[in-house]
This record gives C-alpha cells, structure tokens and sequence, in this order.
C-alpha cells in the first residue's frame, strides 16, 4: 500500500503539456476540484474523473492513477461498505467516486508539478519564503515517508518482530517506534540543509527558469470554473 503511494504521488520528469503547465495554474485548478468534488454530486464527480483521466493521458501519468487506486483500494473498500449500511448504495457510490476524483486530482499535481516551481511560482506573487516552503517540503517528503513506512514493515516482518493479527498487528508499537525515529531524521536533514542554503535569512532567490501561462493552462483553468457553474445549477 504505502509502496503504491510513494509511486503514485512521485514526480515524472516529461515534456509534455501538462508538465510545462504554469504551477500556479495548475494549484488554481487542483483547488477548484477540491471545491467542486466535495459539494458535487455522482454525475459532476464523474465529469470530474473524466478531466483527471484525460490530463493522465495527455501527461503520460496514467500509471499514477493506476497507483492511487491501487493504494486506497481497502480504504475505498470499508468506506463503501460502511457507507452502504449506515447510509445507502446511492450514497455509497457518490462518497467512492469523491474519494478517487480528489485522490487523482492531488496524485496527478504531485506528478506533474515540481515542488521547487510551485513554491518559486508562489514566492513571486508575495508570500513569504517560510510560508512557500511548506507545499514544497509537502509534496516532497510524502511519497518518502510512505516509502519507509513499507520499507520498515517489511523488514520488522521478515525478522518476525511485527505479526499479522487481528484486530490489530502483534508488535505495531515497534514499527511505529521506527517510523517515527525515521521522521524525526528525515526533519533534521531537512533543517540541516535549509540552513545551509540560508533559506528565509538570505531574501529573495534567483531562479534561472521562466514558467510561462501556456494556452493549455488557461483551458485547463477555464474547463474547471466551468464545474463551478455546473455545480452551481444543480
């Protein structure tokens, strides 16, 4: 599961439109389909799924989708049977579908967006550095932390310190206990190597990179305002 993730949410390096896509409108679109799934409906959230199955495709990331549905396959599955009892079909399938068409829409912004572009991209509208940092070091130290978090269940497994039982794994506390010592590492580093590059202190950064407003942005951004208006008229 957490291997599917880290493989899901990772960043492809590809020319293609979707890629070359300024970040900021590529956030602006992500945020409003964040918007639109929550409030929608079935057929809104198919439509929904439709653009995210038509960006993979134009972006050669449908193996990221392919990951996402595969790393919440058993989340998906309990929230629909536990849906299905306490509310019903109807309404189990709309919460599914909602589930995916965000989980697709973040997955393909991981894939298709370096993290250091987007907080650039932010940094010169005005937010401050400390403030840009955060959606950069996100999308950045995600698919890590679900990478060792597989890692280190497999190798507590194969040494037999972690058992399958249920309800819950003999020796979980073990595992947590790595995980987190893992965390607290990877934090260090981090804070070790932003003060080293004087990040926050040092002002303003130069970037030698132009991101450019594509024609495909702005289609893009149009097609997703439209599923406000769509959702508006429901």
């Amino acid at each position: 599961m957490f291997r599917e993730i880290y493989y899901a949410f990772s960043l492809t390096k590809r020319a293609t439109t979707v890629h070359k896509t300024h970040p900021l409108l590529k956030l602006s679109g992500l945020l409003i389909v964040f918007l639109v799934a929550v409030l929608s409906h079935i057929k809104l959230l198919l439509i929904i799924i439709l653009i995210n199955l038509v960006e993979a495709l134009i972006s050669e990331s449908l193996d990221n989708l392919y990951r996402t549905i595969r790393a919440l396959l058993l989340p998906i599955l309990l929230i629909g049977f536990f849906a299905s009892i306490f509310y019903n079909i109807y309404r189990a399938i709309e919460i599914i579908l909602r589930v995916i068409a965000i989980a697709w829409a973040f997955s393909l912004f991981a894939a298709t967006t370096p993290p250091s572009e987007l907080s650039i991209s932010l940094e010169r509208i005005g937010l401050p550095t400390k403030v840009v940092i955060i959606p950069e070091l996100a999308l950045k130290v995600i698919p890590y932390i679900a990478i060792d978090i597989q890692q280190t269940l497999e190798s507590l497994i194969l040494r037999k310190e972690v058992k399958p039982a249920k309800p819950f794994p003999k020796g979980i506390s073990k595992a947590l206990a790595v995980i987190i010592l893992s965390g607290m590492k990877r934090s260090y580093a981090l804070a070790e190597a932003l003060l080293a590059k004087f990040y926050g202190i040092a002002g303003k950064r130069t970037n030698i990179y132009d991101y450019k407003v594509t024609s495909y942005g702005i289609a893009q951004l149009l097609v997703k305002i439209s599923l406000i208006i769509l959702l508006l008229l429901q």
